[in-house]
């Protein structure tokens, strides 16, 4: 009977609502940006909403994750939204390029610094873990300035660019010779 209510409600939230609501959980709603999603998802590599620690990862969970038994559980009125874990074959990282143009170096939260003069050449490719935060710093050399960023998640954005690792990247960072 629980059961057939609350399928009901989640029909009913469906047809009502474009957006998501709190009767519906992770790897429901399709997103194409990070407006479509609810405070605390994101849109994922896969393009469905889904909290960070999964995101990118809803079209490897199985067909049935979460359904069946664990929608019937409610608690205290709320329908329990955490995922069942994940295939041992989904994956848990993503590949993120960054590519220096000009003369400088980037700083990665928690990983080797990508320098241009290095052995790198300016060319540097790291595993990110889904849904983990990071930050990127652009550093020029001396008698250089940071021009900008080019390709996502820091098109645009200042020196110190913020993002939470979601799907693979490609970053260019953008220096060049003082006036």
């Amino acid at each position: 009977m629980a059961v057939l209510r609350l399928a009901a409600a989640m029909t009913m939230a469906l047809s009502s609502a474009s957006c998501y609501s709190p009767e519906l959980r992770d790897c429901t709603v399709v997103c194409a940006s990070q407006e479509d999603c609810a405070s605390g998802q994101i849109c994922g590599a896969d393009q469905f909403c889904a909290a960070p620690e999964i995101a990118g990862r809803c079209s490897s969970l199985p067909g049935d994750a979460g359904s069946q038994d664990r929608d019937a559980g409610v608690v205290d009125g709320k329908v329990d939204a955490r995922p069942d874990a994940a295939r041992p074959d989904a994956p848990v990282t993503v590949p993120f390029h960054l590519k220096i143009d000009g003369e400088g170096r980037v700083l990665l939260t928690g990983q080797p610094t990508c320098e241009k003069r290095g052995p790198q050449n300016g060319d540097c490719t790291y595993q990110l873990r889904i849904g983990d935060p990071f930050t990127l710093t652009a550093q020029p050399y001396e008698d250089s300035k940071f021009d900008r960023w080019n390709g996502g998640p820091c098109n645009q954005q200042a020196e110190t660019c913020s993002f939470i690792a979601t799907a693979a990247g490609d970053v260019h960072a953008r220096f060049k010779k003082e006036d």
